[in-house]
């Protein structure tokens, strides 16, 4: 946004040369402001609990976030002195800042999100071990590969009970997709 006013302030001051050198001082001061402003605005939202506080993705995050902010404060500096290139500069910093931030949050919400499945798995009386309900490995993104004996252990019998009464379980809450319930219904009508 603020680039496209730098273009128009610098087309609409072709146009002027020789008018009032006061005005383009006037309009670099607006932009400096309104550059502090989303600075403001970045530190108020840094204030915020972010994701992940307190892990290494939430202070990766946070450091980004403050980067960021201390870039938009350089280039706010920069527009009020007139130094268009160095605004620049410092805003495509921050922008670049803001992207690690983002990223580092994704990262530690999608930590949060594996920390509370596992917690969750651990209250509903999980074996603590990393399987899914039909007993895959979930660190292989439940593909079962061909070394893999689908029938050991003795409670095979008692496994496929289970799922077939989960599969009921699922089918009979209808607040599920109607593809879902769809695709159940036929699981359960072949077993």
């Amino acid at each position: 946004e603020l680039q496209d006013e730098f273009r128009n302030g610098d087309e609409s001051a072709e146009g002027e040369q020789g008018e009032g050198e006061g005005e383009g001082e006037g309009r670099g001061e607006e932009l400096g402001e309104r550059q502090r402003g989303l600075a403001d605005q970045l530190r108020d939202q840094q204030l915020q609990p972010l994701p992940g506080e307190g892990t290494p993705e939430g202070d990766a995050a946070l450091e980004a976030l403050e980067r960021a902010q201390r870039a938009m404060e350089e280039a706010a500096e920069a527009l009020e002195n007139g130094e268009t290139g160095e605004a620049l500069s410092r805003q495509a910093d921050a922008m670049e800042a803001m992207r690690d931030g983002m990223r580092a949050m994704n990262e530690a919400r999608a930590q949060d999100q594996r920390d509370q499945q596992g917690d969750q798995a651990s209250n509903e009386g999980g074996d603590g071990s990393n399987r899914d309900p039909l007993g895959r490995d979930r660190n292989q993104g439940g593909e079962v590969g061909t070394d893999d004996d689908l029938l050991q252990g003795e409670d095979v019998y008692r496994r496929a009970q289970d799922l077939l009464e989960e599969l009921r379980r699922r089918s009979a809450e209808l607040e599920r997709p109607e593809a879902e319930l769809d695709y159940l219904r036929r699981l359960l009508d072949r077993f």
